[in-house]
């Protein structure tokens, strides 16, 4: 038996004779150190020494699968444990990726051949559901939503879960199905401060940040009609299937589309310094951030996108792509960010996205740990 297991979890094992030694490896797997442990022993080691949980047997270490484990870092109360190997090949093989494509791809058949309006109801309704019952996806918005509103009543969290699937789906619909979603530019309402600076920066480079709101692609589409085009940082999917089907749609809303990581960021560099636009969404725990306050709670915040304005000296300008009835689209570019330095820009970042999401909570995706890890005493002084 081979198991996987984050670094810092110790394994120690009685030496008696009767037990085989243990043969380790330290290998490098997605970006996360893992310790391989080849067990060929004719017992299992009855200790597992673990940092926070302290000791616990082996086999029920072993059997602390969590199906996205090979993608999770160790938390920092280290309750993330590594998954069993085989699981791990078996979910990388293209066959497994293949079966487990097979259904999105029999969905993604049916919806294009369903009227734009019809699919995004369908889709809506799916997602609404989909959140509803799935207890990951219900508790974690639950626990987001008491966490930084509780002052919402139970009725109030139940409809915003509601709605908030109801949004996520909808908006990985329109993603997926991109270039229509483009070509109905007629819905969106473009106003904002922000578009004379926007339009200034034409050849200079210019810096576009926003968050997963309502439908943050519909701003690359703006940009796109006059001209602008926007290059983006995406994460590429586990799935190969899945991942090529969401690149070249995304790809329709503007390239370049960079992927996240440290030649990524290379490339954004050097897209910038050509005097070129790009798009960063910046609404998720960034674990080597700064801790700065969203939604009046500490969260690791990247500092990058104003570290870059500052270096480039180009304009950062927030905008937002608001739901509105009848299937419209309020596109708004905020007043630019003011230059200072990296922490005081990035915080004001977070509140321009905060306000939004106070306005209309059900638009923004709860679904993330945006305040993983981060106890509120880490708030610095003074901060709100």
């Amino acid at each position: 038996m081979t198991v996987f297991c984050p670094v810092g979890a110790a394994i120690s094992a009685e030496s008696e004779p009767t037990r085989r030694s243990l043969r380790c490896a330290e290998i490098e797997r997605n970006g996360t150190f893992c310790l391989v442990l080849d067990l060929s022993l004719r017992s299992v080691p009855p200790l597992c020494h673990h940092p926070v949980r302290g000791v616990r047997s082996l086999r029920s270490f072993a059997m602390s699968w969590h199906p996205a484990g090979d993608r999770r870092r160790m938390r920092g109360d280290g309750s993330t444990l590594g998954p069993v190997m085989p699981a791990i090949w078996l979910r990388d093989s293209p066959v497994f990726q293949l079966v487990e494509y097979t259904p999105i791809w029999l969905l993604l058949k049916v919806s294009s051949v369903i009227p734009a309006d019809t699919r995004a109801k369908l889709w809506g309704n799916l997602g609404s559901q989909l959140t509803r019952v799935h207890p990951g996806f219900r508790n974690r918005v639950v626990r987001n939503l008491e966490r930084v509103m509780p002052e919402l009543t139970a009725r109030d969290r139940k409809r915003l879960l509601r709605l908030v699937g109801q949004n996520a789906a909808l908006t990985l619909s329109e993603l997926l199905f991109n270039g229509q979603f483009g070509g109905r530019r007629s819905r969106f309402d473009v106003a904002g401060p922000g578009l004379a600076t926007v339009d200034a920066a034409r050849g200079k480079g210019c810096i576009i940040v926003s968050g997963h709101f309502g439908q943050w692609e519909a701003v690359r589409h703006v940009l796109r009609a006059r001209d602008l085009t926007c290059a983006a940082i995406y994460k590429p999917n586990r799935n190969r299937f899945f991942d090529g089907v969401y690149l070249r749609n995304i790809k329709c809303g503007g390239e370049p589309i960079f992927e996240i990581g440290s030649a990524g960021m290379r490339d954004v560099v050097r897209h910038l310094r050509d005097g070129g636009f790009v798009s960063l969404l910046l609404d998720q725990r960034y674990a080597r951030g700064e801790v700065l306050d969203f939604l009046g709670r500490p969260a690791m915040t990247s500092t990058i996108p104003a570290e870059l304005a500052l270096k480039f000296s180009v304009p950062i300008v927030p905008a937002y792509g608001t739901r509105l009835a009848n299937s419209r689209i309020s596109v708004e570019f905020e007043t630019p960010i003011e230059h200072s330095d990296a922490a005081s820009m990035t915080q004001a970042i977070n509140d321009s996205l905060a306000a939004r999401v106070r306005r209309n909570p059900e638009q923004w995706n709860w679904l993330h740990r945006r305040w993983a890890n981060v106890p509120d005493r880490a708030l610095p002084a003074g901060a709100k």
